[in-house]
């Protein structure tokens, strides 16, 4: 349809999004972008508790290479 999609990225959300992928996981747990409205600007970062801190963290997708 030659839409352009465009969607919101930092150094944090890059980084972890590589990370993911080259980890061969499905996302990258991160401190980066918590506390801010960033979030919502991206429906498929979520945010996860750390199981052993307890600690929210936000969880970034792997980056399809």
């Amino acid at each position: 349809d030659g839409a352009i999609r465009m969607m919101e990225e930092s150094e944090a959300s890059l980084a972890a999004g590589l990370r993911a992928s080259l980890a061969g996981v499905g996302f990258m747990p991160s401190l980066g972008w918590l506390g801010t409205d960033l979030p919502k600007l991206r429906p498929d970062v979520k945010t996860v508790i750390d199981p052993y801190s307890g600690e929210e963290l936000v969880a970034f997708p792997a980056i399809d290479l």
